[in-house]
């Protein structure tokens, strides 16, 4: 009886190690593929990641060109005021050398009339 214990207990002993060495290749393979599965996680987290940064930059490249846009706008709306007052202020003088021409017209037709008047009086 002890031999059959001793076989009993070598038997045993091999099926711990055979048992052992096919958990040891199960833990291998389960390591290996939760491996692969973490890299195809971060592979896909990344590409989402990415995917939205590039929406963010986006959204933030067109509220700065609207924004951009809306400060040219207002910049050319003050030129208008400026451009506005400065035509206002042609006008005004094109009226004012309009009165200075008639006034020199007027000024040179009595100097004539005074010379022709005068080249009278000598004849």
């Amino acid at each position: 009886e002890l031999q059959a214990l001793k076989a009993l207990y070598t038997s045993l002993k091999e099926a711990e190690k055979d048992f052992d060495q096919a958990a040891e290749v199960e833990f291998q393979e389960l390591k290996q593929e939760l491996g692969k599965q973490q890299e195809e996680a971060i592979a896909a987290a990344v590409a989402q990641a990415e995917q939205e940064a590039q929406e963010q930059w986006e959204l933030e490249r067109e509220q700065l060109m609207q924004q951009a846009e809306e400060a040219k706008l207002e910049a050319q709306a003050d030129r208008v005021e400026e451009v506005v007052a400065m035509r206002k202020g042609f006008d005004d003088l094109e009226a004012v050398l309009k009165k200075d021409e008639a006034i020199m017209k007027r000024a040179h037709s009595y100097s004539r009339l005074s010379a022709a008047v005068l080249n009278l009086e000598e004849a």
